[in-house]
């Protein structure tokens, strides 16, 4: 499954805290199970994403540009988001970690 496949099954399923504010926070109260930084996201969110992670114990991914997120979400620029889901928050890890002939990116 793609990293926008599982976006889009957890943004249907309202599993999704979109952007610094609301993924920060659901990771902070321990609702969140993995977050996603965009790759062109500012040093200084990059670092609060990495504390909150290490904080609450859970993954911090690095996928895409802020563009490219936003696009998966049929939204503006997005840098960070949070799945509120266990099980989605597996698929997103194992998305974003295959390799790109998983992806259908020869």
């Amino acid at each position: 499954m793609t990293v926008e496949a599982v976006l889009g099954f957890a943004r249907r399923a309202g599993r999704l805290a979109v952007g610094t504010q609301a993924a920060l926070r659901s990771a902070q109260q321990r609702r969140a199970k993995a977050l996603l930084v965009a790759r062109d996201a500012s040093d200084r969110l990059r670092r609060n994403a990495e504390r909150v992670a290490a904080m609450s114990a859970i993954p911090l991914l690095e996928w895409g540009t802020k563009d490219s997120l936003g696009t998966a979400l049929g939204r503006g620029e997005v840098g960070i988001l949070a799945v509120c889901d266990e099980n989605l928050a597996k698929s997103l890890v194992m998305a974003v970690k295959a390799p790109d002939d998983e992806k259908g990116l020869r």
